[in-house]
């Protein structure tokens, strides 16, 4: 009763967790909604970075987190289609305006700055996007509007060429200001799943732990590949890509093979007296009820040298029998007792020092 408490008091945690991050995410789209407001009736001619850079922003965070059609905006979506259609044309004549200048750090640092609105809803975990350099992709004029990450950024100075990317290039990251559309690796971005961003591995890497956690769930990515047994996705915010397998059934643990001897003290020989004599109190701490459900059975190969100064002992595991599911490792000189548990990950059988 007290652990389906626990489990119901979890859910209701994690419930109101979610409402809170919507309605965040609810105000913040709203907020970039009347940004986008406020910038409608600037010309074309009036347009410089920072109009550009605010415009865009906002766009591509609603482009990424709000849903449309469903009454979350305190206005007409119309009126913000209408302002990303008035000045559409305008921002890619400014983008093109920059190429011919060679205004290579105006450029980028428009660019840069909408790619940190990318990154998360958090800026305590934004990343530095100036550390990356922007390119045009080129090719005919169907291609106009589309700007993409090319590498690592080659310099501070204010003039300079504007790289230009090859259309059949995959890129880690594209705007498509055309169609005010964000890209990873040329697939369109959604939010990670859950089971990997909650993940603490996850979260320590991405430094979403503590009060910031909450923002794990509002993570971008492409998804690279699905199958019944991984999931790949390259991030949004940074250039990593998670790959997370699915659990691995207990029929895929090794088989027992050479362990056919019954691991029993009244069967051993002489010369195996010192291998209970370390074994059997660590077996009955851990390996027997109470403590386990059922008694764990543990099997030896068949003959042991006499001078053996280490024998390997398997454990199988109670719901899956034939399989190896512990390694005890007894030392004799040392008089010492190693425990492994064998567990998988992609599909690969490892050893886990447990004891």
């Amino acid at each position: 009763a007290m652990a389906q408490a626990k489990d119901e008091d979890a859910e209701e945690d994690t419930a109101d967790a979610q409402k809170m991050i919507d309605e965040y995410m609810r105000r913040c789209c709203n907020i970039h909604a009347h940004v986008l407001l406020m910038l409608r009736n600037v010309s074309e001619s009036e347009l410089e970075g920072t109009h550009v850079a605010r415009l865009l922003c906002s766009l591509s965070f609603l482009s990424l987190h709000h849903t449309w059609n469903a009454n979350h905006l305190d206005m007409p979506e119309p009126e913000i289609f209408e302002v990303y259609h008035h000045h559409r044309r305008g921002i890619v004549r400014w983008f093109e305006q920059q190429q011919e200048k060679r205004e290579y750090r105006r450029f980028n640092k428009v660019l840069q700055e909408v790619h940190s609105q990318f990154s998360t809803i958090d800026s305590s975990n934004a990343m530095d996007t100036s550390q990356f350099e922007w390119g045009a992709i080129g090719g005919d004029r169907h291609n106009a509007g589309r700007y993409c990450v090319v590498g690592p950024s080659r310099s501070d100075a204010e003039k300079g060429d504007i790289v230009i990317a090859k259309a059949e290039d995959t890129a880690w990251v594209e705007l498509n200001v055309q169609l005010m559309q964000v890209t990873v690796r040329g697939r369109h971005v959604t939010p990670l799943e859950t089971d990997t961003s909650a993940d603490a591995d996850f979260q320590t890497v991405m430094h979403l732990g503590g009060e910031a956690s909450q923002s794990s769930q509002t993570v971008q990515c492409a998804a690279l590949l699905t199958t019944n047994l991984v999931h790949l996705r390259e991030l949004l915010s940074q250039p990593f890509r998670t790959t997370r397998w699915t659990d691995m059934p207990w029929t895929s643990l090794p088989f027992l093979g050479d362990y056919d001897r019954l691991y029993d003290i009244e069967d051993m020989e002489e010369h195996e007296v010192w291998i209970p004599e370390l074994f059997e109190p660590v077996r009955q701490k851990f390996f027997t009820v109470p403590t386990v459900p059922k008694d764990i059975l543990f099997f030896m190969r068949e003959e042991t040298h006499r001078d053996a100064s280490m024998v390997v002992i398997a454990g199988v595991h109670p719901d899956c029998r034939g399989k190896i599911w512990k390694e005890i490792l007894v030392f004799r000189d040392l008089r010492m007792v190693q425990i492994f548990r064998i567990s998988g990950y992609g599909w690969q059988n490892y050893r886990t020092f447990e004891y």
